[in-house]
């Protein structure tokens, strides 16, 4: 973890937030921060922390910690207690020591959205019969919207390629990326099954380049173990897209090679592999 002394000044933090802790959280706080077990803390421009602790039998919690004045905290974290608690506690001695990397998210963009009244209204009538009487319709009850939405995704509002890549971008930083990953590769397996190739070349070029811009292409054994997955979504985006998408995706691949994205062996793999 980087210590950045030129920010805050451990003055700052001169345990004025000991009364929100109980005497005894307090003291399994300062074990668990002695002990190494909070993992990372990031802060952004607004005084917002973000940290990852370990806890008992190897869970991981996340904690946002708000200061918002002298005295004055917000906290928030994933552990099952219902009060202020140690990680918490042992995320406070990380900051008031100044351990803690400086981060810079990204705008966050919200969906695009759209009601279910909406969305039957955009859908022909032949297309949505086509569902109601399929095997996914019949076994739904009382519209299973998950699954109806990925059946209609072509339908959906589209989202931007901002949207997909600054909310990654920004859940990378925060190491809260995996729910979000698996979220996009179910949303491009559905634009590839609705021979929307657009769609699935946006959310695959978000990927690689908010993994290359965070600096974790490398380093997340995640993504590496996708890696097959997302060189047979961008070989087929490829192989079944328009001749316009497919100068779109030559273009992008000659932007790859000039930043150095072939640093990564997978990724040139899967490029690689694109034409084959």
């Amino acid at each position: 973890m980087e210590i950045d002394t030129n920010i805050l000044n451990a003055n700052e933090f001169e345990n004025d937030f000991d009364d929100d802790f109980s005497f005894d959280v307090q003291k399994r706080g300062q074990d668990y921060y002695h002990n190494g077990n909070v993992l990372w803390v990031s802060k952004n421009k607004d005084n917002e922390f973000y940290a990852k602790v370990n806890g008992k039998n190897d869970n991981q919690y996340f904690v946002k910690i708000i200061k918002k004045g002298k005295y004055d905290y917000s906290y928030f974290c994933t552990c099952p207690c219902g009060y202020t608690c140690k990680h918490e506690y042992a995320v406070l001695m990380a900051v008031k020591n100044n351990e803690f990397d400086i981060i810079e998210l990204l705008p966050s963009i919200k969906e695009v959205e759209c009601d279910i009244e909406s969305l039957i209204r955009e859908i022909p009538a032949e297309k949505l019969k086509e569902y109601m009487l399929s095997p996914i319709g019949k076994d739904k009850v009382c519209f299973e919207m998950s699954s109806f939405n990925d059946y209609f995704r072509s339908y959906l509002p589209k989202q931007s390629y901002d949207y997909y890549y600054n909310n990654l971008y920004n859940n990378i930083l925060l190491s809260n990326d995996i729910e979000l990953m698996k979220n996009y590769f179910d949303y491009i397996n559905s634009y590839i099954v609705c021979n929307d190739f657009e769609d699935s070349y946006i959310i695959i070029k978000s990927i690689v380049e908010a993994y290359h811009n965070t600096n974790r292409l490398n380093y997340n054994d995640y993504l590496i173990n996708y890696f097959p997955k997302i060189a047979m979504f961008l070989r087929i985006t490829y192989r079944k897209g328009s001749n316009d998408l497919k100068n779109e995706i030559n273009k992008w691949l000659i932007n790859v090679a000039s930043k150095n994205y072939y640093d990564n062996l997978y990724l040139e793999d899967a490029i690689i592999g694109i034409k084959g």
